[in-house]
């Protein structure tokens, strides 16, 4: 729903999957992120739906622009995703592992969690 104050201008129909988690505008696209594992890409000036991203396996919870060219997301699956805005297409993946280090604050090594 757009809101204008005090009265709605338009209900846009959503094509997201539960909740809306993150949301970001760039250039005239829309970019969600939900509750499903699927981006969510409406015309940020008609706020018609365009299309699906797909390239997660779980929830996206994260999504960030990077520069005028590019954006990132993030899903609880540990994957990290690169997208170009022009072509919409990933164009790096990175997979992050389920067992990783974490450098104990204290200086005293680190140890493996899961």
């Amino acid at each position: 729903v757009v809101w204008e104050y005090d009265k709605v201008v338009k209900r846009i129909p959503r094509q997201e999957m539960g909740a809306l988690r993150q949301l970001i505008c760039a250039g005239d696209s829309l970019i969600t992120a939900s509750d499903g594992k699927y981006l969510v890409v409406y015309n940020a000036v008609t706020l018609e739906y365009e299309t699906l991203l797909a390239c997660h396996r779980e929830a996206v919870r994260c999504l960030r622009l990077l520069d005028q060219d590019h954006f990132v997301s993030g899903s609880l699956d540990g994957m990290v995703v690169v997208w170009e805005l022009r072509t919409r297409l990933p164009i790096i993946k990175l997979e992050c592992p389920r067992r990783y280090v974490v450098d104990d604050e204290r200086g005293g090594g680190g140890h493996t969690a899961p």
